[in-house]
Formats: C-alpha cells, structure tokens, sequence
C-alpha cells in the first residue's frame, strides 16, 4: 500500500540522515504526518492529471480520426469532381473539332 511504501522510505531517509535522529518523537511524528498528508495530496492529483491526460489523449485520437475521414471526403469529392472537368474537357475537344472540321467543309466547298 501507499502507507506502507511511504513508511519504508521515510525509515530509510531517517536511517541515511542520521541527524533528524536527534529530534523530539513528536517533532519526527508530526514531520512524518505533513510528508504522509502530502503525499497522499500528490498521488491524488497525480491520478487526476493521468486521467486528464488519457481523456486528452482519447479526444486528440477522436479528432485525428474525424479530419482521416473528412479529408477522405474531401479527396473523394476533388477526384469526382476532376472527373466530370476531365469528360467536360473531352466533350469541349471533340465539339471543337467538330466545329473545326465544318468550318474546314464549308470553306472548301464553294
């Protein structure tokens, strides 16, 4: 648990820092309440700001996936489009040669 881990390290930085030794009990109790009090606050807002975290994640891959789709529209609606330009081009070409050509019968013919 949170409590138990807290109190291994607090044992262990008592045991490397010998000179907190040296305080009251009730000074190195009330220490060890505020650091516990602390580090309790911090796992919380830790957990809070990994769970922001994750719900930014999950709407970033939302949005990510609603612009691939958009754009696959998008795509889709340019190619169709450049489509029908391509067969207008095509009508255009042949009505001028037709032209062209009536234009071309018409002046050899007297």
């Amino acid at each position: 648990s949170v409590v138990r881990q807290f109190e291994a390290a607090f044992a262990t930085f008592l045991y490397k820092n010998p000179a907190f030794t040296s305080m009251s009990h009730t000074t190195l109790q009330k220490i060890r309440a505020k650091l516990l009090k602390e580090s309790a606050k911090n796992i919380r807002l830790e957990g809070e700001l990994r769970n922001q975290l994750a719900h930014l994640r999950e709407s970033k891959r939302n949005r990510e996936l609603e612009l691939q789709q958009e754009l696959l529209v998008v795509t889709r609606a340019k190619a169709s489009r450049e489509a029908e330009l391509i067969i207008q081009i095509q009508k255009t070409r042949r009505s001028s040669m037709m032209l062209d050509q009536q234009m071309k019968n018409k002046g050899s013919s007297p």
